[in-house]
């Protein structure tokens, strides 16, 4: 009899020692970049249009190296002037929806419920992209010879393209379920070699059919652990708005909580 309750005490005490172990945090599994604690001069702006993201600007914005995750990204150049007209990353805090154009570009088409902010999960700062055909696509990368797993991005709209999808302007359509429209992200994963490792793609805006989700308005989650290890993911746009010019939705969208699965030591 003391043989069996000593077998039932160590039975269970093991199921209490099992039940007590601690779930891993989001922490414990990704390094997570949030464009958050970033120093002020990093920060587009003064205004929405972001003027410091131009090299006409004195203290001008070009690039931006987190020393935890070790991504890097920023704007193209073109004859070694960086603009924000030639594509690339900045980072942003601004969440004006409601004023058309070109002039609020910096702006996410977002605001949090309870704080009042633009970025996701109610925090402050977000990552603007412009995507320029004519010049590189925008890009996120490690140095030359790391590689990791990006396992996923948060995406929404800015609130230049969503306000046109949404209107029309003086450049583009509204975009309708009559025609079928849309706005497609597609995300491209490459090794450290140069090779393309995969491709994600994701609409924000969606009029293809009856019941497609027409323009995305909130954060979502874009999976892309499926590239494996990679050095870098690109960004590119497309929409069915087309001209003599290329395409006339405006290029812009923005991104967040950038996920990188945490290396395992051997």
């Amino acid at each position: 009899m003391k043989k069996f309750y000593l077998l039932l005490l160590i039975f269970c005490v093991g199921i209490i020692s099992v039940s007590c172990e601690k779930e891993p945090t989001i922490e414990d599994l990704y390094d997570i970049f949030t464009f958050e604690n970033v120093s002020e001069n990093y920060i587009a702006g003064p205004t929405v249009y972001g003027e410091n993201l131009y090299s006409t600007y004195s203290g001008q914005y070009t690039s931006y190296l987190d020393a935890v995750t070790g991504l890097k990204f920023g704007l193209n150049s073109v004859e070694d002037k960086y603009d924000f007209w030639n594509g690339g990353i900045a980072i942003s805090n601004w969440n004006d929806m409601t004023t058309a154009g070109y002039t609020n570009q910096c702006s996410v088409y977002f605001k949090d419920a309870t704080t009042g902010k633009g970025g996701n999960n109610g925090s402050n700062n977000f990552g603007i992209c412009n995507y320029s055909a004519y010049c590189a696509a925008p890009e996120i990368s490690f140095d030359s010879s790391v590689e990791r797993v990006f396992d996923h991005i948060y995406i929404t709209n800015a609130t230049y393209p969503a306000i046109s999808m949404v209107n029309g302007d003086s450049f583009a359509k509204k975009l309708s379920y009559d025609d079928k429209d849309y706005f497609l992200l597609t995300v491209k994963g490459y090794d450290a070699k140069g090779a393309e490792k995969g491709v994600v793609e994701f609409y924000l805006a969606d009029f293809r059919t009856t019941t497609a989700s027409g323009i995305i308005t909130n954060w979502k989650k874009v999976d892309l652990s499926s590239f494996g290890a990679v050095n870098k993911i690109t960004f590119s746009l497309s929409g069915s708005d087309n001209g003599a010019y290329g395409m006339n939705t405006p290029a812009y969208f923005c991104i967040d909580d950038i996920a990188i699965q945490k290396e395992v030591a051997e």
